[in-house]
């Protein structure tokens, strides 16, 4: 009886003991609910609160309709969005990255007399002329990026192995010797230096292209010296610089000559051969001339190669070179435009590009004749409007381009 007792009372405690550690569970479970409730309470007012802020930040964003008494800046509080999965952006099929290089730090920087600054780069063999809060002061790491891609292009594209120190001046108006009005950049060979208008006018494609073009004369002045006229030195600079304006969506020497031949419009190689410096002009004005040279001589080169053009430039005895006459290679080369025309047709219409081309022309001759009576001062709005119309038909976007002369040549008449 002592044993079943005892048993008896063992198993009570156990009873006891189990039940008390239930009931610790228990009150352990409640608490944990109860402080769980409680934050959820506690988050659920504190979105009533953003929600509360957010709508007050709201009302204060509402603008006064008379915005000149809308002084105060107001920072918008930067939601904390659910992250969402990255998407790929897929390239444009017509865009070249480039990628964006620091600009190197240069050697040397000495202030101009005059109020220019000048800086040099020894290990580029390049120095820089500008002036200072002038565009190019403000995108000088654009220019070297863009020189730096164009010199070796045209280097390896002309065969030049020659390296040599040079200068560049960016100017901010065309109009100063010497540059002039619709001339947007100038070699002189004699001095290893160029001059290139940098006033924001172009893309920087486009100012890219400039750049190659001035290298290709100089370049091949180095190689070879002076060309026995200018259609073989203006050909030879857009042979250089062609690939820019293929890169960038340009329309190419080889279309624009298509496009010329196409409307008959082409002017014979015997003419442009004999043609004085005043009718290349600046390709803002002469476009015919530069690229019909360009036209030719790329063929040139592309059909007879790069070593007999360097015997004809500076003679341009073509019947020595070539065995045939200028008049023959002409008519071998509007037959390359021929068939060309028929294998590769053009991505735009040819008599609309040219009779709008013609307009953007005239556009600038009457706002240059405008600034020669005036102190060679451009009218700026005007001048960039003409330039960004001249880009657009380049791009072959030509309804845009046309809708934007019809303003142009409006403003124009009243200036």
């Amino acid at each position: 009886m002592v044993k079943i007792k005892q048993k008896s009372q063992q198993l009570i405690v156990r009873l006891v003991v189990g039940l008390i550690m239930v009931i610790f569970l228990l009150v352990g479970l409640l608490v944990g609910l109860a402080v769980n409730l409680k934050n959820n309470s506690l988050a659920a007012q504190n979105i009533d609160k953003s929600v509360a802020i957010t709508s007050t930040v709201a009302s204060l964003l509402v603008f006064p309709t008379n915005t000149a008494q809308a002084t105060t800046t107001i920072i918008t509080p930067t939601p904390i969005p659910t992250p969402l999965p990255t998407a790929t952006k897929e390239p444009s099929p017509t865009a070249t990255a480039t990628p964006i290089a620091t600009m190197p730090t240069p050697d040397k920087r000495v202030n101009l007399p005059g109020g220019k600054v000048q800086e040099e780069w020894s290990k580029l063999n390049l120095t820089v002329i500008y002036e200072p809060n002038s565009f190019g002061a403000a995108n000088l790491g654009e220019f070297i990026q863009n020189w730096q891609e164009a010199q070796k292009y045209v280097r390896d594209r002309l065969k030049v192995e020659t390296i040599f120190p040079m200068t560049f001046e960016l100017r901010t108006d065309g109009a100063p010797d010497p540059l002039g009005l619709g001339v947007r950049g100038f070699s002189d060979v004699l001095k290893d230096r160029i001059y290139q208008l940098y006033d924001g006018s172009g893309d920087k494609d486009d100012r890219k292209y400039i750049t190659a073009h001035e290298l290709g004369h100089l370049f091949f002045y180095n190689k070879i010296g002076w060309g026995a006229n200018i259609m073989l030195a203006e050909g030879i600079a857009m042979y250089a610089s062609d690939e820019f304006l293929r890169k960038s969506g340009f329309i190419t020497v080889h279309d624009f000559a298509t496009a010329l031949y196409l409307q008959k419009r082409l002017t014979p190689l015997t003419s442009i051969s004999k043609a004085p410096e005043k009718y290349f002009n600046g390709r803002l004005l002469s476009r015919e001339y530069y690229d019909i040279s360009g036209s030719f001589v790329s063929w040139l080169i592309e059909t007879y190669g790069l070593e007999k053009f360097n015997k004809v430039y500076p003679t341009a005895n073509y019947n020595q070179v070539y065995d045939k006459s200028l008049t023959y290679l002409n008519d071998e080369w509007i037959n390359f435009l021929d068939k060309r025309s028929k294998s590769q047709s053009l991505k735009f219409d040819p008599a609309k590009y040219l009779i709008d081309l013609d307009r953007v022309t005239r556009a600038y001759q009457s706002l240059y004749d405008k600034a020669a009576a005036n102190n060679n001062i451009l009218e700026q709005a005007t001048y960039q409007a003409i330039d960004t119309a001249r880009l657009k038909l380049d791009r072959q976007l030509i309804g845009e381009a046309e809708e934007q002369l019809r303003l142009i040549e409006k403003t124009i008449a009243r200036l």
